[in-house]
């Protein structure tokens, strides 16, 4: 059973690499061709979730790239976990400030856009937008990092109260 929950990750990575959105009826088709039982499903999701919440820790550390290893592996588990893509935008920004690499940035863009493909009314896929222009790959940061985690801790608490008023 385990390995169909490897081939099942793994085959939902590659699939997403080669199509634009991965929605539940590709991960579906994915899924029966592996013969994978619902309760084999329903456990790829739980195992996304662990690694999402394993991310979750490891990012507030300041562990960036081993958070991006877990977001990578929770994405393929579950590709459509809108906070995974978001979570995993975030980390591609921190790093990419950081070490001034467009290819970080260039990602983070990408997961944005399909953040907001798959939920439109996501708050934080644009906020991060407007962080990646506001810093050009190749230059140096204009804004300082502690002004760009003060934006994006308002955008999660106003995501936040909106999700418990509205959710």
């Amino acid at each position: 059973m385990a390995d169909r929950l490897h081939d099942f990750a793994r085959a939902v990575a590659v699939r997403q690499t080669e199509a634009d959105v991965v929605d539940e009826s590709v991960m579906q088709a994915i899924a029966l061709d592996l013969g994978m039982t619902e309760e084999e499903i329903i456990q790829a999701k739980a195992e996304g979730q662990a690694r999402k919440e394993r991310a979750r820790g490891l990012r507030q550390r300041g562990l960036i790239d081993e958070a991006i290893t877990e977001l990578e592996q929770a994405s393929a588990w579950n590709p459509l976990d809108v906070e995974v893509l978001t979570m995993l935008a975030d980390c591609f920004v921190r790093r990419g400030r950081k070490n001034d690499t467009p290819e970080d940035m260039e990602r983070a863009r990408s997961l944005c856009l399909q953040a907001l493909k798959a939920a439109p009314g996501n708050a934080e896929a644009p906020a991060l937008l407007q962080v990646i222009q506001m810093n050009p790959v190749g230059e140096r940061s204009k804004v300082p990092m502690g002004v760009v985690g003060a934006i994006l801790a308002v955008v999660a608490v106003v995501v936040a109260v909106l999700a418990f008023f509205f959710g």
